[in-house]
């Protein structure tokens, strides 16, 4: 089968909140239409799930509007407990700089100012592209991968694992894993045996 198209997610997106409990409602079908665009990326990508990623996303964002909720409460809110808001279907817009550990303990860091520019240019290009999303227009190309290298003792390891926990809370990756490798690994023991 096909890759379900940006259209047939949005259809299965919207019919899965309405499935839901009857009551569920998004505060704006231009969250569910970004929502849908973000997915139909994925298309052709290992891993992508097709409804079942539509699922998930669900999942996840009853989980943030119930978290929403119950904050709201405590702050002596009345919230509407079926309504699904942007930052419960979409996730937060950026990173709020004073509430990231990760980014704390990065600027908290001696030296490593290209890797502390470099991060500060990425939160203002998921920001720039929350914003272009909320216009429905096209957003710029994120590249999450990153390579360190350097000398021994230089920060590397201890960067990488800061930044994957950047990214997680910028919402970019799931789990905010990080994969370490060497020379060595990418090294075969015979001829053709070598990772690409």
């Amino acid at each position: 089968f096909e890759d379900y198209t940006e259209k047939e997610l949005l259809q299965i997106l919207t019919d899965l909140v309405r499935e839901g409990s009857g009551q569920w409602k998004l505060a704006d079908e231009k969250h569910a239409r970004i929502a849908a665009r973000r997915m139909a990326r994925q298309s052709g990508t290992i891993g992508f799930g097709n409804a079942r990623a539509v699922r998930n996303l669900l999942d996840l964002s009853l989980k943030r509007q119930a978290a929403r909720v119950l904050e709201e409460r405590q702050q002596g809110l009345s919230p509407d407990v079926f309504l699904i808001e942007r930052g419960d279907l979409l996730g937060p817009k950026g990173l709020d700089v004073g509430k990231c550990e990760a980014l704390v303990k990065l600027q908290g860091m001696c030296g490593l100012d290209m890797v502390k520019q470099a991060v500060e240019q990425l939160i203002k290009l998921v920001e720039t592209n929350a914003e272009f999303e909320d216009q429905e227009k096209k957003i710029f190309d994120v590249t999450l991968n990153k390579v360190f290298f350097g000398n021994p003792g230089t920060g590397k390891t201890t960067v990488a694992k800061i930044y994957g926990a950047i990214l997680k809370a910028m919402g970019l990756l799931s789990k905010g894993d990080v994969i370490i490798k060497i020379p060595q690994d990418f090294i075969g023991e015979a001829l053709g045996q070598s990772e690409a």
